[in-house]
């Protein structure tokens, strides 16, 4: 079964290439669905490398075992080495999923709150060790950052603003703001 945010996902793109805006000329046609098209995107944020060596000295660890949100396809059409050995992408939905080993989390922006409760229960079991979430660091007045801090999970700022590689390919300009490495371990 696919998580709510999938099956929005899929109808929002099916939307965006079937609908009929009527008497809106082309142009403009063209312009509301390429803008539909990065509000869709606009959560798929593939980590870079030097961001993944910091996450993994964060941890402690030489590897990632499991990526539950890695956009595994998106990164292997880019031509990107995987984040961990094991990726999964949305449609494997990996908020319904067990988690193993030594996990990194690099969740959609806009609905970090289930990533994060996913790990609070996750991090109990037996098979994982380390958990590591990639996460903006302006948003500590929303619920999920106090969860984190009540929590008390490790928690490094990492210094300047970073870029992300975007689904088109494209290392754009650092976001408007800097991130945060979580960490919890069993």
């Amino acid at each position: 079964m696919k998580n709510k945010r999938a099956t929005e996902l899929e109808y929002l793109r099916w939307f965006v290439r079937n609908a009929d805006f009527g008497p809106a000329d082309g142009d403009i046609r063209d312009m509301m669905r390429e803008r539909f098209e990065q509000m869709i995107d606009s959560d798929v944020r593939l980590t870079q490398q030097a961001e993944l060596g910091e996450a993994l000295d964060f941890a402690g660890a030489p590897k990632f075992d499991l990526d539950p949100c890695a956009a595994r396809e998106l990164r292997k059409q880019l031509g990107l080495p995987p984040i961990a050995d094991v990726e999964w992408d949305i449609e494997d939905d990996g908020l319904s999923r067990d988690w193993f080993g030594r996990v990194f989390v690099n969740p959609p922006f806009s609905d970090i709150m289930p990533w994060v409760e996913k790990a609070e229960r996750e991090i109990k079991r037996d098979s994982v060790s380390t958990i590591t979430f990639l996460v903006p660091a302006n948003r500590t007045e929303q619920p999920w950052f106090q969860r984190v801090q009540d929590l008390q999970w490790d928690m490094r700022f990492l210094p300047k603003r970073r870029s992300f590689i975007y689904p088109d390919g494209s290392v754009k300009k650092s976001p408007p703001f800097g991130v945060v490495l979580l960490g919890v371990a069993e």
